[in-house]
């Protein structure tokens, strides 16, 4: 209510572009969704700052590249391909990216918190202020980021999405970056089911944006009939079959039901639709057409 009072009365003097975030003639100020809304401040008179600074708080932009690590970094996976740059680094690398519900107040405590999960960690890069990847120059496949996303939610009151990317040569590295951020992207609609993704996790969310409309709707219109549709019962159990990788008791035990009465379910779904979900092709092919569902 007040943010659409202010655009009818400062709409010309009113900015949401993230190129000038950081910009010191813009008055930044946080709106009732949390999002930025700039004023450029040579169209507010010194009284119009000070009302706006009483109706909303002041929003702080993310962090910009301050170390000679995270600029150089910066510079060499943004860099302009007719300008190219140095590696920072001949070492492997892993990117971690990262993506917020909502913004943050406190930058610097989000960092510490990720140096106490990953030691050792010297660079982060924001690419808005909700987005950014970490690079991590350990390759410890033994990090935990389950009860790391938890702690996160508990202390800055937002959800954390991470995909966690393959270990690669420097020389491979930056296309990685770029291929594993297109995967994110597009995987980052789904978070409700998944908060942590693997690079091969991502990968097919990235496919089905391809496929036409025409033939999501045949594959779908193929297996998912009225009938299968209208079980929702059995929809979730296969979905919870397949996404606790066909293992019959921990899906069981994930529904709170006694694995019979799942492997009931199971073979219901195989006489209805002839895809027997428990061979690993027909499986893939189930949990490619519930993607296309979802998407």
């Amino acid at each position: 209510m007040i943010t659409e009072s202010l655009k009818r009365q400062f709409g010309s003097a009113m900015t949401t572009n993230p190129s000038d975030y950081h910009r010191l003639d813009v008055l930044w100020l946080q709106d009732e969704q949390s999002k930025p809304i700039g004023f450029y401040k040579e169209h507010l008179s010194q009284r119009e700052q000070q009302l706006l600074l009483l109706l909303l708080p002041v929003w702080k932009p993310y962090p910009v590249p301050e170390t000679v690590s995270e600029k150089q970094w910066k510079e060499w996976l943004f860099q302009d391909p007719t300008h190219p740059v140095s590696a920072p680094t001949h070492e492997s690398v892993r990117f971690v990216h990262f993506s917020l519900s909502e913004s943050i107040d406190t930058y610097t405590d989000f960092h510490e918190a990720w140096q106490n999960q990953l030691p050792g960690l010297h660079t982060m890069i924001w690419m808005d202020a909700l987005n950014g990847v970490v690079i991590d120059r350990v390759d410890d496949e033994t990090s935990e980021f389950s009860h790391f996303i938890q702690a996160i939610a508990t202390d800055f009151y937002v959800d954390l999405t991470l995909l966690i990317g393959s270990t690669r040569t420097i020389e491979q590295a930056r296309s990685t970056f770029t291929w594993e951020q297109a995967c994110f992207r597009a995987a980052l609609p789904h978070v409700n089911k998944q908060h942590i993704f693997k690079e091969h996790e991502a990968i097919p969310y990235y496919l089905i944006q391809f496929i036409p409309e025409s033939e999501n709707t045949y594959i779908q219109a193929q297996v998912l009939t009225d009938e299968i549709l209208q079980d929702t019962d059995m929809m979730k159990s296969i979905s919870s079959y397949l996404h606790h990788h066909m293992n019959l008791s921990s899906a069981a035990k994930s529904l709170h039901m006694h694995r019979n009465s799942l492997q009931y379910r199971i073979d219901k779904f195989i006489e209805k639709t002839g895809i027997d979900i428990k061979q690993f092709q027909h499986a893939a092919y189930m949990h490619f057409v519930l993607l296309l569902q979802d998407r």
